[in-house]
């Protein structure tokens, strides 16, 4: 499984809480072989969602557009990247 990082950058603002049937949707719809992780939210300064960063375990970023756009077809996609990630501590 590799790291993946799926990034949607809204249309505008959206509150938290109309992210949650979407979340919702999108884990029914994951599998062994496309397990998404958790998010991030990226809010203004009203606490509106203006993009979402969402970390996936997947071995094909296609299988992960695919579970959004099925899951989630309203939900803009800028894309599915692989990831890494560096921890701070090990830079004391």
């Amino acid at each position: 499984m590799s790291k993946l990082l799926a990034i949607h950058s809204l249309k505008g603002p959206t509150k938290a809480a109309d992210i949650d049937p979407i979340a919702k949707s999108v884990k029914a719809h994951t599998s062994s072989d496309a397990y998404w992780v958790k998010s991030w939210l990226q809010m203004n300064d009203q606490g509106d969602v203006t993009k979402i960063l969402c970390e996936w375990d997947a071995d094909d970023p296609k299988k992960v557009a695919r579970i959004l756009k099925e899951s989630a077809p309203d939900l803009p996609l800028d894309g599915v990247f692989a990831m890494g990630e560096i921890q701070s501590e090990s830079y004391r």
